[in-house]
């Protein structure tokens, strides 16, 4: 998780290109724009959306990645 931390901090220092490159034991390889983490609600997909109003009380979103200075 380390790189995606640092690709998600490089966007929010500026990079709005910033990215994560996978490659997976299967021989897949894909980016990651991180842009698409910080997306406004309107953009969200049609599921996503409908995940949304399934949620109610505190929400903790575990897939923003985790920021360490070690």
């Amino acid at each position: 998780m380390k790189p995606f931390g640092l690709a998600l901090k490089d966007y929010w220092d500026g990079n709005k290109l910033a990215k994560v490159i996978f490659h997976r034991d299967d021989g897949l390889v894909d980016d990651y724009f991180v842009s698409h983490c910080f997306r406004k609600p309107e953009d969200f997909s049609e599921l996503e959306k409908k995940a949304l109003e399934s949620c109610f009380g505190k929400v903790f979103n575990l897939e923003a990645g985790v920021f360490s200075n070690n």
